[in-house]
């Protein structure tokens, strides 16, 4: 049987890239895991901006220890998903 990759990157009009479906993925489905570098949220938040030409833009996801997984550190592309500040993809 044939596997097929169930998301795809490519180019988003809300902010360069986003993550889309290419199979259907029903409520509850296991999208991707979010990998990337584990820090303490603290030392994130107040560090220097990784880039000062878009000090916003951040890969970082809480994972509510006080800690952050940055996916822009060894992410994958699961840090493309949901960066427009509004859910677009719902339980």
């Amino acid at each position: 049987m044939k596997s097929r990759r169930r998301i795809s990157v490519r180019s988003s009009p809300i902010h360069g890239k986003g993550v889309f479906a290419t199979v259907t993925i029903l409520g509850g489905e296991l999208i991707c895991e979010y990998k990337g570098k584990r820090v303490l949220r603290e030392a994130e938040m107040t560090g220097p901006p990784r880039d000062l030409a878009q000090p916003d833009h951040t890969f970082l996801f809480d994972i509510g220890d006080g800690y952050v997984i940055d996916g822009a550190v060894s992410g994958n592309s699961a840090r493309w998903i949901n960066h427009s500040c509004n859910p677009n993809c719902v339980p």
